[in-house]
């Protein structure tokens, strides 16, 4: 018996998170003995599989549970929720923007520490759960995922985060996101589990198989098989740039393959006597989408007609393409169309194209000869256009061909080309150089450069945690001849291409320039969608960055209404004026040239100078805002501004400083390029550093643009106004103040609509405090509001089995009345308190009742010991009741 029990040890899910704390903390050269230790002991403790430990350390791996649907930004509301945190103090804000250094310190993004240090004096000591418990949780908020049951899942996740502590929680967030921060990546995982685990786990993508198949390290698999159902990473190819081509068939002479880079979903065909499975490349199963069966799903009922009598089963490796049966042809990825929702009869349907054959009739065939696998291959289906379909392909012998296949791909608007050894066998998830890939971007100077402006920032993870390294990168609206442009639309956001370096630099540079966006408050000129960064900045304080891409793709998620494929950074032009990047106009001349392709022209044997599309450059000149308006044609049509001098230094987007000047001097008006002591005022626009000096020296009175326009619109000079005065002389500024109070509203004209908007815009919002609130409530209702109840009343619920302690959650009926009393604006205390007015206990629980009125006697003030039936009746009433005839308790 004693054995017995001995293998059958419960591991509990605090044993697991020790483990894990171990391993992150450890030395580098510690990290694999930690874990190789406690692989040893368990299998000496237990007979279950090490699967339940394993899919917990490789979460990234585990293919067997359906994903979460769970991000950082979803955890942060709960447990703010949880925690009953208000929205904006310190730990809520750390939670929320946990990957600013500001907010987070040290942790910044590291959702999972910043948590822990959050929770630490808050949690219960945890232990309670054992990692079969956590399994069985995680299950069902993944199955709650897939059922669309947002609810559902909340709740799940709340009962394993009131029953945990800190430092279990901190994993158990990390298991969630699926990043474990060990320092030990997946590879040496495996390894450390069994010398053979990595190879396994390339072929068939399955930690379970894993576990069944290794569980004695001293046994090795010798012959690892691809198997029917089981999928596996594909083999891959190794990227060439086509002027080293030469060298490639020098290397190992004789003719090659090529077959088109096709641009869809790699996929994974499994057929065995009337059953398909279709599998992706990283391992997740789409058989749904397309069918399991002739008479189900998308594609499967056309699939079965094309297959030949003599097929039993096979595995087919492809891409599952998006076909257009309008123009015969194939869509791609960068059209955003998700291939697994496609239909067949539609505009686009998913079509299978086959270009190998690793298993036929129940023979294993990954050790032949490509040549020999392509032949079987023919006798599998019989094409059909848009349903399954074989790769083109074609045989060369020298580089001049390989590069003629090249740029007819690039004709073609192909993404480039695979050249294959027709002697390669296949070797799952090998990238070797017996199948290469061919793409315009890997030739230096064959892509176009474009040069486009950073206005938003994004908080980076890992090793760049706490550093700017993601960026919100725009176009210019063209602006008139010599002026600034104003307006910048979003078109892509970029990361890689910048060393570490390189990033530190810019980081630098842009580092006292960077502002936090304010939910649904863009910035004026800055225009963006669905794609919105954490942190913005002024065009003037920014910097280009030279970037090249493969194409340009439609997308919703920016201004543009279009976006970049695979952007990359090539260079930083700290030497180029930001007001110098591309513009919208030439950003459509260039993606209308050639469909969407940026490759710059055809590619030779020599490297090309690299293409570059910038803007052009104008002939040097005085900027607009310096150059004085010629005005000598204007007439006077009116004598508004007779006897008036008036600058004007700036315009606004919807009218120019020069019309602006143009219309002071048709309504009677002199304009002076710049202001003097016989100017009447300086009228600005927008702000830019001249503005901000004539502000600064306090001489003139500076008007804003809009009150000219005002004026002009009324037929006569109204008076300025605090809203209209940017800045004033002594005289003006004194004027104001004994015309008009703090927020700007005059002590003796009416309100208008505009400046009433003015004023409430300055009063800005106050908090008021409850007992102000209740003063509110007398005024507006003689008495309690209808609307809130219980305001002022701070209860405890009797919910939990031990007073206090929020891991004892019970089920009760008082939980819905959680709500309620909430809802009418009573706040719920935690735990029995000075601050708590009122104990709310069932009538059908009074277990915990001495307890309760113990803890009552402990605080300074009179608590309520009432029955629920109290907060039942006040919402009936609409008024806050006498709490007489609902007392459990009396106090003397």
């Amino acid at each position: 018996m004693a054995s017995t029990s001995r293998k059958n040890k419960e591991l509990m899910f605090s044993e697991f998170c020790a483990l894990c704390d171990k391993i992150s903390s450890a030395r580098r050269d510690k990290k694999a003995d930690i874990l190789q230790r406690f692989i040893l002991d368990y299998h000496a403790n237990n007979e279950t599989s090490f699967y339940r430990v394993l899919r917990l350390l490789l979460p990234k791996l585990d293919r067997e549970r359906a994903a979460y649907g769970i991000k950082e930004y979803v955890l942060a509301n709960i447990y703010v929720r949880i925690l009953c945190l208000h929205p904006e103090s310190a730990d809520a804000l750390k939670l929320k923007n946990f990957r600013a250094p500001k907010n987070a310190g040290n942790h910044a993004g590291d959702f999972g520490e910043v948590a822990y240090w959050v929770l630490k004096s808050r949690c219960a000591e945890g232990g309670e759960l054992t990692v079969d418990d956590v399994q069985r949780h995680l299950d069902a908020v993944a199955l709650r995922h897939a059922e669309r049951q947002p609810r559902e899942k909340d709740k799940e996740l709340e009962v394993m985060l009131r029953c945990m502590s800190a430092q279990e929680q901190k994993w158990l967030i990390r298991i969630l996101l699926k990043d474990m921060r060990l320092g030990l990546g997946h590879t040496r995982i495996l390894s450390v589990y069994h010398p053979d685990a990595n190879d396994l786990w390339v072929l068939n993508n399955s930690l379970q198989q894993v576990c069944e198949k290794l569980r004695d390290p001293t046994r090795r698999l010798h012959e690892i098989e691809i198997t029917l159902f089981n999928p596996f990473c594909p083999m891959l190819a190794e990227r060439c740039n086509v002027q080293d081509i030469d060298k490639h068939l020098q290397r190992r002479p004789g003719p090659r393959y090529i077959e088109t880079k096709l641009d869809g979903e790699r996929s994974q065909f499994h057929y065995n006597n009337g059953e398909f499975r279709f599998f992706s490349r990283n391992a997740f199963d789409f058989t749904d989408s397309f069918g399991s069966s002739s008479t189900s799903g998308s594609l499967t009922p056309y699939l079965a007609k094309q297959l030949k009598p003599s097929v039993k089963n096979f595995i087919l490796d492809g891409e599952m393409m998006p076909w257009n049966t309008k123009f015969k042809c194939f869509g791609t990825k960068g059209m955003n169309l998700d291939v697994k929702s496609l239909r067949v009869g539609n505009v686009h349907q998913p079509c299978f194209c086959a270009f190998d054959i690793l298993y036929y009739n129940d023979s294993v065939l990954t050790n032949k000869p490509l040549s020999e696998r392509l032949e079987i291959l023919q006798k599998i289906f019989t094409p059909q256009e848009g349903i399954i379909m074989h790769v083109p392909r074609q045989t060369v012998n020298s580089s001049e061909e390989v590069l003629a296949a090249l740029n007819t791909a690039i004709d073609n608007f192909d993404e480039g080309i695979i050249v294959k050894e027709p002697n390669s066998i296949y070797k799952p998830k090998s990238r070797k150089e017996d199948w290469i890939k061919i793409k315009p971007e890997y030739t230096p100077g064959a892509m176009v450069e474009l040069d486009l402006l950073i206005i938003g920032g994004y908080y980076g993870e890992g090793r760049r945690r706490g550093l700017i390294s993601h960026f919100l990168l725009a176009l210019a609206q063209p602006a008139p001849d010599g002026e600034e442009p104003v307006v910048f639309e979003s078109v892509t956001r970029v990361g890689s291409g910048c060393t570490m370096e390189e990033l530190a630099a810019l980081s630098r540079q842009l580092e006292p320039h960077w502002k936090r966006c304010q939910p649904n408050k863009p910035p004026t000129g800055l225009l963006w969608t669905r794609e919105k960064p954490e942190l913005w900045i002024e065009p003037q304080n920014s910097v280009i960055l030279q970037v090249k891409a493969s194409e340009v793709v439609r997308s919703d998620f920016y201004q543009t209404g279009y976006t970049l494929r695979f952007p990359r950074i090539e260079k930083v032009r700290y030497d180029k004026p930001w007001k110098d990047c591309l513009t919208t106009d030439e950003f459509t001349k260039l993606r209308l040239a050639a469909s969407g392709s940026l490759v710059g022209s055809y590619i030779t044997a020599q490297s090309p100078r690299a293409k570059k599309r910038r803007a052009a450059q104008p002939q040097p000149s005085v900027s607009a805002q310096f150059r004085a308006t010629h005005l000598d044609h204007v007439k006077a049509h009116s004598q508004l501004f007779t006897g008036k001098e008036i600058c004007v230094l700036t315009g606004l987007l919807e009218i120019s400083k020069q019309d602006l000047e143009r219309q002071v001097v048709e309504n009677g008006g002199t304009v002076v390029l710049n202001p003097g002591k016989a100017t009447y005022c300086v009228i600005v626009g927008t702000e830019n550093i001249r503005v901000t000096n004539v502000c600064k020296a306090g001489t003139y009175n500076v008007v804003r643009a809009q009150w000219l326009l005002h004026s002009l619109d009324a037929g006569q000079l109204l008076e300025w106004t605090p809203a209209d005065v940017v800045s004033g002389t002594p005289e003006t500024m004194d004027q104001l103040v004994q015309q008009y109070d703090q927020y700007g509203d005059s002590f003796t004209q009416p309100a208008t609509l505009h400046s009433l908007q003015h004023v409430l815009q300055q009063v800005g919002k106050k908090e008021m405090s409850v007992k102000q609130m209740k003063k509110l409530d007398q005024l507006l209702f003689y008495g309690c509001s209808p609307f809130s109840v219980f305001r002022g009343c701070f209860a405890y619920f009797d919910c939990y089995e031990k007073v206090g302690e929020h891991s004892t959650l019970v089920d009760t009926p008082l939980s819905s009345l959680v709500f309620d009393f909430k809802f009418q604006s009573g706040q719920v205390c935690p735990t029995v308190n000075d601050q708590t007015t009122h104990i709310v206990i069932h009538s059908s629980d009074l277990d915990r009742l001495e307890e309760l009125i113990s803890r009552a006697e402990q605080q300074s003030n009179q608590v309520h010991i009432i029955q629920h039936y109290w907060l039942l009746d006040c919402i009936e009433a609409k008024a806050q009741l006498s709490e007489e005839k609902y007392l459990l308790h009396q106090w003397e």
